[in-house]
């Protein structure tokens, strides 16, 4: 009985019979040049540097440093952790942060009265929840410290904001006429 299917369904089966025989018995490149040994660099002497014209050298590490490792990713996603985390003993045999020692201590007022701007400052611009969130980890570092950054907030959102769109128009023009009516 004759063989019903299609030969170009078992083209790739026939290939691969007929490459297995005529498959190198020597490890190539990527471009299909021979390797001689694989386990080796080239170098200057025993211990010298290594040459740029170990092509076999520069392939395999083009190879490797271009591989992706899923565990390595710059911004993985995080699981299994939800809510917020909050410290309810004594830490202080793991961590030797003194955040509260550092504001206190270490900073004199005109210091403190800078850092406070800069905060404040950064925060300006951002979200009521995240300024109202980021004045309350403030004040559980010490109380002063959100108390100072949360009246530089008040000041700064009181602030009229300042009109940053600016067109220019030739002087005559009717939008021009339309502006100064609408000053």
């Amino acid at each position: 009985m004759a063989d019903s299917r299609d030969p170009a369904s078992d083209q790739m089966k026939h290939w691969k019979e007929q490459r297995a025989s005529q498959k190198p018995d020597v490890l190539t490149t990527g471009a299909g040049n021979p390797i001689g040994d694989k386990l080796n660099t080239m170098t200057v002497g025993p211990r010298g540097p290594l040459l740029v014209q170990d092509v076999v050298f520069t392939d395999e590490m083009a190879h490797f440093d271009r591989e992706r490792i899923p565990e390595r990713v710059v911004h993985a996603k995080g699981a299994g952790a939800f809510g917020y985390f909050e410290v309810t003993h004594d830490i202080t045999k793991y961590s030797k942060a003194k955040v509260r020692t550092f504001y206190t201590s270490v900073l004199n007022e005109e210091e403190r009265r800078r850092l406070c701007e800069n905060i404040a400052g950064h925060l300006k611009d951002a979200q009521l929840f995240i300024q109202k969130k980021a004045v309350k980890n403030f004040s559980d570092v010490h109380p002063d410290y959100g108390a100072r950054i949360q009246a530089l907030l008040d000041k700064y959102n009181a602030e009229k904001p300042k009109n940053s769109i600016h067109t220019f128009v030739q002087h005559g023009s009717s939008l021009a006429a339309r502006e100064k009516a609408n000053l």
